[in-house]
């Protein structure tokens, strides 16, 4: 119940934050120019929050819930170039940082009853590096509805603690995200925009018999800069 309530406080002061970001960027000067064209390039970066589906997303051999991280921060940057009006290619690079959270590993006997339990706290962040892509799907100039899409690999990197000690957690996997993207031309060379993304990857199994599926939502704020 804490979690929740944290979980809900924070995707709150990240909405007033955007909130007050997107009324920043309406007060300042729009000029009409051409936005984006084929041949245009364009360097962002963005920061915001992720949120995993469930922080619950795996289960051991009984059944029982296993986690890997709670809500926490991103940001990275991106590079794209746009071989036509309304498709672009590039790349992208994101940080993902989870704060840490719990859970009781279970013990059975061969009947299946619980003879003990584990309290095991985990903390991870994955580094993202993909092949970037965009489909613009609206258009009217100045403001663009897109599709972001990427694949590529993710590094995951944490601790997973108990009382017997713990052990370290390093691994790469094959990823991917894709998403749904709104961006404004704030002048000639300045672009801002909000992103969400939902983002996949699955790491293999650690010492403690545990496969990891890191799916998480994130939303991002951005602003990029096109030449």
């Amino acid at each position: 119940m804490k979690n929740l309530f944290s979980k809900k406080i924070w995707l709150l002061v990240l909405i007033l934050c955007f909130s007050h970001l997107s009324l920043f960027a309406k007060n300042l000067s729009f000029e009409a120019n051409e936005g984006l064209s084929a041949g245009n390039s364009l360097f962002s970066v963005n920061l915001g929050g992720n949120f995993p589906f469930s922080t619950t997303d795996e289960k051991d051999m009984y059944g029982e819930d296993i986690e890997w991280g709670d809500y926490g921060l991103q940001f990275g940057a991106q590079y794209l170039f746009f071989i036509s009006d309304n498709l672009a290619l590039g790349f992208d690079f994101q940080r993902a940082d989870f704060e840490e959270t719990s859970f009781d590993l279970q013990y059975r006997d061969a009947y299946g009853t619980v003879i003990g339990t584990e309290e095991l706290k985990i903390k991870t962040k994955t580094n993202n590096f993909m092949l970037a892509g965009r489909i613009n799907i609206l258009s009217n100039g100045d403001e663009r509805l897109y599709v972001p899409i990427g694949i590529g690999v993710s590094q995951i990197k944490g601790k997973l603690k108990g009382p017997g000690g713990s052990i370290s957690l390093n691994d790469s996997s094959l990823s991917g995200y894709f998403g749904l993207g709104v961006e404004a031309d704030i002048n000639q060379n300045f672009i801002f925009g909000f992103e969400g993304r939902i983002n996949f990857s699955n790491f293999k199994k650690n010492s403690y018999d545990m496969d990891y599926n890191i799916n998480y939502f994130s939303l991002l704020a951005k602003i990029g800069f096109k030449i």
